[in-house]
């Protein structure tokens, strides 16, 4: 059976345990990939995904100083990747009209990515710097 790549984006809330459901609290939307022979299985694989990633990490999630729980709340958005996965391969794409400059103001300088994005990778390294 041939299987094809899909993404989703799922969201998550962190609240404070009890909280009443008008509590404001933090989403999390996360994107992810999913392997599967159809959209149907796809969907599935997603909210099983997304359920997973919810509870207390074993009572151990706190948000404001108590005790808290993440919650899974579904599926935002899903659609097929085209492109086989490898560098460079197109996830999703979005796509608005825009004024030239509002559209470049909008990207970020390379300095700032790889400091946001060494600083995720960091723990990932050794203490020989290697991976």
């Amino acid at each position: 059976m041939k299987l094809y790549w899909f993404w989703a984006w799922i969201r998550l809330i962190t609240v404070v345990k009890g909280a009443a459901d008008k509590t404001k609290g933090i989403t999390w939307d996360n994107l992810i990939i999913i392997n599967a022979a159809n959209p149907d299985e796809a969907f599935k694989k997603a909210e099983m995904i997304g359920k997973s990633q919810a509870g207390d990490d074993n009572e151990s999630l706190i948000l404001d100083g108590k005790k808290a729980i993440s919650k899974y709340l579904g599926i935002l958005d899903m659609g097929l990747i085209h492109d086989e996965i490898e560098d460079g391969s197109e996830i999703l794409f979005r796509e608005s009209r825009q004024i030239l400059k509002k559209a470049v103001s909008k990207t970020r300088r390379k300095s700032i990515l790889l400091a946001k994005i060494q600083k995720e990778f960091a723990p990932r390294l050794k203490a020989d710097g290697s991976v």
